[in-house]
């Protein structure tokens, strides 16, 4: 019904709902998809997983009943994800009570597995798979089995999501870049005017109630509130910027910041207050541009808005690192913060989601090296909609991005590791995800690397687990 009312939203459909038949064409053998569903039995909301593996061209499809209920599921989750956003917290009970509800049930169907297609539903897409452990943590000596210790995770809105982001490199439509890397660092975020609360500040995002609360955090917060760039609770974004059709679920992840000791990126910002600069991203900016020939970087005042929608289309890998605002109301409001416009320029220097949509990209993967770009308006069953979705929408079949509130020293480092892992080793972008957070977790230098890194510094899931690799993992 909402096609033939909206024509035009019906020539934006991403996929087609596939069958099992095209799921045995999907998966590789040594791959399982894990789709996660929560079901309403009578009062109780069970939670059911779904497997699916390939064999001789041939999908196997199993459903197994989770021993854990909704309720049980959001309390194990509000712990672990707590847990691991800040550093000096212990994670290791829930991370094994978790493996135990949500892995464990399946272990025997992923003998000879080596990747996993996890596709979480409502609050699972808080869970940071990657630190779930199976061993208990005893005074034996014995280090933990992280789930990532024995797989390659990818995350997908579902086994059509992921067909679809398959398929996305492979149309007609798309054409190859003809350049390497469009990277942007550290903007020239502006002074406190930017952020005010004077209706006569040009360029100013109104704030009126907090999106999200937040409880603490490493700058000064005095309330969770984000500027958002188009609307507020006294306007509210139109129905038709919210149409969107959706036939793979989108990004979700909790309603909560968390608290964070640590330096990050996450965007927290009084009113009236000013963003702080981020350091880590000129030494991660500079790093990666280094493996790639013919790479432009933006930074300070250059990192412009205009220059990344003008830009963007014409560069195979594209990487903001910088600061995000989300809007939980207006989830096509989220924006990614590049610098101060000029005076009169017509732009206010966010990139929101819903400007995003209307790119036209031809990139092979989007790094949003930012904190909390994987959170938007959660809809259970169908993910959200937010900033990965809308760069899916835009041409982009693989996004890199972040779970909670990221360190700026540790980020720099994963992302160099990461992109020497892709460019130097020609690893498959799942598989260099994994060896960048193996090595960091694991204190392992990279060939040439001169990092020096304190013993245990970044083995806390804070440091190496926030991101996630949504969509094309090859």
């Amino acid at each position: 019904r909402l096609y033939a009312r909206h024509p035009d939203l019906a020539q934006k459909r991403a996929a087609t709902t596939i069958t099992a038949a095209d799921l045995g064409r999907l998966l590789p053998e040594d791959t399982a998809l894990l789709e996660y569903l929560t079901l309403r039995v009578g009062k109780i909301d069970e939670v059911v997983l779904f497997v699916a593996t390939q064999h001789a061209g041939k999908a196997a499809l199993t459903v197994h009943e989770l021993p854990i209920t909704d309720m049980e599921l959001r309390q194990e989750l509000k712990a672990l994800s707590t847990a691991c956003s800040d550093p000096k917290l212990a994670y290791q009970p829930a991370a094994n009570q978790l493996w135990t509800a949500l892995i464990s049930p399946v272990e025997a169907r992923l003998g000879g597995i080596n990747r996993l297609i996890v596709c979480p539903d409502g609050q699972l897409w808080d869970t940071p798979f990657a630190a779930l452990t199976k061993d208990t943590f005893g005074g034996d000596g014995r280090k933990p089995q992280f789930l990532i210790d024995r797989f390659e995770i990818d995350y997908a809105y579902s086994g059509t999501g992921a067909a679809a982001a398959l398929a996305a490199r492979a149309q007609s439509s798309r054409k190859a870049p003809a350049n390497s890397l469009l990277a942007f660092a550290n903007p020239n975020f502006g002074d406190e005017q930017r952020f005010g609360d004077k209706p006569d500040i040009p360029g100013q995002r109104p704030i009126s109630a907090a999106s999200r609360p937040i409880s603490a955090a490493s700058r000064h917060v005095k309330k969770g509130d984000r500027p958002i760039s188009a609307a507020s609770r006294d306007r509210p974004i139109s129905a038709a910027s919210r149409a969107r059709p959706i036939s793979a679920a989108s990004r979700p992840i909790s309603a909560a910041s968390r608290p964070i000791s640590a330096a990050s990126r996450e965007v927290m910002v009084p009113r009236g207050g000013k963003l702080s600069q981020l350091p880590g991203t000129l030494l991660e900016a500079r790093s990666i541009r280094s493996d790639f020939t013919g790479a432009r970087v933006y930074t300070g005042a250059a990192a412009q808005e205009a220059t990344a929608k003008r830009e963007a289309g014409k560069y195979r890998y594209l990487h903001f690192a910088t600061h995000g605002f989300f809007n939980d109301a207006a989830p096509l409001l989220s924006a990614i913060v590049l610098a101060l416009p000029a005076p009169k320029s017509g732009d206010d220097g966010f990139l929101t989601a819903r400007e995003i949509f209307d790119l036209n990209l031809n990139a092979d993967m989007v790094v949003l090296s930012a904190c909390n770009t994987a959170r938007g308006e959660k809809r259970s069953g169908e993910g959200i909609i937010g900033l990965t979705w809308a760069l899916f929408a835009a041409g982009a079949p693989t996004q890199v991005v972040s779970q909670w509130s990221v360190s700026d020293e540790s980020t720099a480092e994963l992302m160099k590791r990461f992109y020497f892992n892709l460019t130097q080793k020609h690893l498959q972008k799942g598989a260099a995800l994994r060896q960048a957070i193996l090595s960091l977790k694991n204190e392992a230098g990279i060939g040439g690397s001169k990092t020096r890194v304190q013993a245990g510094k970044w083995s806390h899931p804070y440091y190496w687990a926030p991101f996630i690799l949504m969509g094309d993992w090859r």
